[in-house]
């Protein structure tokens, strides 16, 4: 039996004290320091700070989720083809130069027009858009078409075959178009030619568009500022389909089949007599205004004659000056059933052209009718307006028309376009 022994009260506090700190120690080293109580939250849940917005852990459920919103469409939900509708016959459009400044134009109106935007970013937006444009008359002028399609992201979207689809159908109206007194529009499509063989990647066009200067210009912003561009452009377009055996098959008008002769006038000494051997096409008016059609019905022919000035030149569509000015253009000649002054009553420019109507005139001469209607439109290539004098002369079913241009209104040019237009005769096989 152990004997206990007596510790003085001094001892016993010392005793105490080493106790108490080595426990201390140990809860120390064992991380079980006493934490403070946690206040416990009512029913109103704890806000982030708002100065800081990362802050979206909650201590309980984790990461919060923040709610997903779906974005909002910039258009009204509806169809590519609808869409496309709707653009078209926007009024934005109206007054925009589109084809003598086609590109410039576009990004100027695009950037406030939020249906073109929507429409562009549309993975169907270029196959609605060919689809739309393969179905219209080949006449009939579509610039704001034709300036969409020639937009890299529409051309980015459409395969070989589209593209060469395209490529076929622009051309056909291109040719049509040549025929007519719509020079400008005959550019434009020159421009969406180009700018289709370059997205084709065609390597002869390729090898012209690096050494020439102003045709990479022409296929940047569709301002033509030299007719040399367009002949590279047709003789490209036909090499292509050619080569690719895409060249139309239908009964096109087959300009070898025609013929024109010039011989000395037997009434004026100083003037030349045109004799043309052409096809006939046929003539409508609609609300894109006059057409022709491509194609002649029946593969008919017409003979016709008149006189004009020997300092005249005449390339087989157009006369112009010595200087190389364009003073006239002829349509090609046409059979229709509608009378004359039923064109001359129904006869309005289209909207979108700036063409301003200035005087309609019916009047009879010897045994053909006559209508002549003198417009001002804009020309945008010489920031100026320019005047059009058109000549319809009708006898029976058949139809000749001539253009004359002018940059005045002086009562001698207007003469001496009457006296040309008087010298008209068709003549017999």
């Amino acid at each position: 039996m152990y004997k206990l022994t007596n510790i003085s009260n001094k001892l016993f506090y010392k005793l105490l004290v080493l106790i108490i700190l080595s426990s201390t120690m140990v809860m120390l080293i064992s991380g079980c320091t006493p934490q403070p109580l946690q206040e416990i939250p009512n029913d109103i849940p704890e806000q982030p700070n708002p100065e800081h917005p990362g802050n979206t852990v909650d201590p309980v459920q984790g990461p919060i989720q923040e709610p997903i919103h779906p974005s909002e469409p910039t258009v009204s939900p509806i169809s590519t083809a609808a869409l496309l509708e709707k653009i078209l016959d926007s009024p934005l459009w109206q007054d925009k130069p589109l084809c003598q400044y086609p590109q410039d134009s576009f990004n100027a109106l695009i950037a406030d027009f939020k249906e073109l935007q929507e429409f562009m970013q549309r993975k169907d937006g270029a196959a609605e858009l060919l689809a739309r444009y393969l179905n219209t008359d080949i006449l009939a002028p579509f610039s704001i078409m034709e300036t969409m399609l020639a937009q890299q992201p529409i051309l980015n979207s459409l395969d070989n075959s589209h593209l060469q689809e395209l490529l076929s159908l622009t051309w056909d109206k291109y040719q049509a178009k040549q025929k007519l007194p719509d020079v400008d529009h005959s550019n434009h499509l020159g421009w969406l030619l180009g700018k289709i063989l370059q997205q084709i990647d065609y390597y002869p066009f390729q090898q012209q568009i690096e050494k020439n200067q102003t045709l990479q210009d022409f296929l940047t912003d569709g301002v033509l500022k030299n007719n040399s561009v367009l002949k590279i452009i047709e003789q490209q377009t036909e090499y292509y389909l050619a080569d690719n055996n895409l060249l139309p098959q239908h009964p096109n008008l087959d300009p070898n089949q025609e013929e024109f002769e010039i011989i000395p006038s037997r009434t004026n000494p100083k003037w030349n007599k045109l004799k043309a051997k052409v096809n006939l096409s046929e003539f409508q008016l609609t609300e894109n205004g006059m057409q022709w059609s491509a194609f002649a019905p029946h593969n008919r022919m017409t003979n016709y004659s008149f006189d004009y000035p020997q300092t005249w030149n005449f390339d087989g569509l157009s006369l112009f000056y010595k200087d190389n000015q364009k003073i006239a253009e002829l349509a090609p000649a046409a059979e229709t059933q509608i009378a004359l002054i039923t064109i001359a009553e129904n006869y309005e420019p289209v909207a979108l052209s700036g063409t301003e109507l200035l005087a309609k005139k019916v009047y009879t001469l010897g045994k053909y009718d006559i209508l002549k209607i003198i417009e001002k439109f804009p020309d945008y290539g010489l920031n100026t307006f320019c005047y059009s004098y058109t000549y319809l002369v009708q006898y029976e079913k058949q139809l000749f028309t001539i253009l004359f241009y002018s940059y005045d209104l002086e009562k001698t040019e207007e003469e001496l376009f009457d006296q040309i237009v008087a010298s008209f005769q068709w003549e017999k096989p």
